[in-house]
C-alpha cells in the first residue's frame, strides 16, 4: 500500500519547490516526485488527485469479479492434478475439505469475504498436532497465492501472518551403505531391487522411481519428470547405480511394459516388500521407502559431501533447506576448522 503527502525539500538551501512523498508500507521505502510548483494549493490539488486513484481501488473491482470460492477451488485442483503427483493432490483435497467446512459454518462463499481473522480462527482452531497444522497452513497459503497470482490481484495473502506453533523437527533415521547393500541383496525379485536402488543411489522419491521410463535414462544420467512441485531435473548416475541397471537388464525377463515404464509394481507392493526384506536382514526401526532418500543425503554428508552439491542432487529449493534437515549429520570438525588459522 502507498501513502501520499507533500513536502518541501532542501528548504535550507532556499528551494521552495513542492514534492510528492510516496511511502510504501509494504517495503518501507520512500520516493519523492517533484511537482514543479512553489504554490502550496497547487501541490495540494495534485495530492488529492493521487489519493483519488487509491480510493477508486481498481483491485476491488478485480476482487468483486472473482468466481465463487468453490469454482476457484475446482480451477486450482485442475492445475494441481496437471502439475503434481496424485499423492499431493489427495493431501490438498483433504485440507481444502476442512477449509470449506469452516466456510460453510461461517456463510463464506466469496474470496473477499474470507479475512485474516477467519484465517487465524481456522488454523488455530484445528485440534491437530503442530506439524499437521503447519502443513495445512502451507497448503492454504498455496491455494490463496494461486488465486492472487492467477487473477492478478495485488492483495496480501491472509494466511501469511497466521502464527502456528513451532515444530521441533525429529532427527531422521537412515540406513548405512552396508545396510542398503544388504537390503538390495535380500530382495525377492530384480524389479523391486532396481526400484530400491533408484531411491537409494539417486535419492528419488517412491513415486518418481515408479514413474520412470527407459527413455528417461542415458548411459550417465537420469531425467526425473514431474517430480515434487511438478519440477523436472536431470541427475548424474553413480557407478553403483549404473551397475544395478546393467544387472537388471542382463537378468530381467522383460525390460518394459507397453507404456515404456521400467516398473510394473504398485506402490503398496514396494512398501510391503521393503518391510519383508528388512525383517529378513534383521534391520529394526521404521521401514519406509522414503528412508532410502534420507539415507542417500545422510550418507553423502557423513562422508564429507559438499552441502551445495547434495542440495542439488536432492533437488531442494536451497542449500539452507538441506542444512535445516541434515545439519546433525554433517561432521562437526570445530578443532580442525580452528586450526585453519
Amino acid at each position: 500500500m502507498k501513502k501520499f503527502s507533500i513536502i518541501q525539500r532542501n528548504k535550507d538551501k532556499g528551494s521552495k519547490v513542492w514534492y510528492l512523498r510516496v511511502f510504501n508500507t509494504d517495503t518501507h521505502s520512500i520516493n519523492y516526485k517533484s511537482l514543479n510548483t512553489t504554490v502550496k494549493y497547487k501541490a495540494e490539488q495534485f495530492l488529492e488527485k493521487e489519493k483519488q486513484k487509491i480510493y477508486l481501488n481498481p483491485e476491488k473491482e478485480k476482487l468483486d469479479s472473482l468466481p465463487p470460492l468453490r469454482e476457484l477451488y475446482t480451477n486450482w485442483m485442475n492445475f494441481v492434478e496437471s502439475n503434481f503427483t496424485q499423492g499431493t493432490a489427495h493431501n490438498y483435497k483433504a485440507t481444502l475439505k476442512n477449509f470449506f467446512d469452516f466456510c460453510n459454518e461461517h456463510n463464506i462463499f466469496l474470496f473477499p469475504a474470507f479475512t485474516a481473522v477467519h484465517a487465524n480462527e481456522l488454523l488455530n482452531g484445528m485440534t491437530v498436532n503442530p506439524n499437521t497444522k503447519r502443513i495445512r497452513k502451507a497448503i492454504l497459503l498455496a491455494f490463496f497465492n494461486w488465486i492472487l497470482s492467477t487473477y492478478d490481484i495485488n492483495e496480501k495473502n491472509v494466511f501469511k501472518k497466521v502464527k502456528t506453533p513451532k515444530v521441533r523437527k525429529p532427527i531422521k533415521e537412515f540406513w548405512t551403505p552396508e545396510q542398503i547393500t544388504m537390503i538390495l541383496e535380500k530382495c525377492s525379485n530384480k524389479e523391486t531391487r532396481l526400484c530400491f536402488a533408484f531411491m537409494a543411489y539417486c535419492g528419488l522419491r517412491k513415486s518418481e522411481a515408479l514413474n520412470l521410463k527407459w527413455e528417461n535414462l542415458t548411459e550417465s544420467t537420469i531425467e526425473v519428470i514431474n517430480g515434487k512441485g511438478g519440477k523436472n531435473a536431470v541427475l548424474p548416475l553413480s557407478e553403483k547405480m549404473k551397475k544395478e541397471i546393467r544387472l537388471y537388464i542382463e537378468t530381467a525377463a522383460s525390460k518394459h511394459d507397453g507404456n515404456g515404464r521400467i516398473f510394473k509394481i504398485r506402490a503398496y507392493d514396494i512398501k510391503s516388500e521393503l518391510k519383508h526384506t528388512c525383517e529378513k536382514c534383521g534391520i529394526d526401526g521404521h521401514c519406509n521407502p522414503h528412508k532410502f532418500r534420507h539415507s542417500f543425503a545422510s550418507n553423502l554428508l557423513r562422508n564429507g559431501g559438499n552441502v551445495i552439491a547434495v542440495s542439488k542432487l536432492m533437488r531442494h529449493s536451497s542449500p539452507s533447506m538441506t542444512l535445516d534437515i541434515y545439519s546433525h549429520i554433517i561432521p562437526n570438525d570445530l578443532d580442525k576448522t580452528l586450526n585453519l588459522l
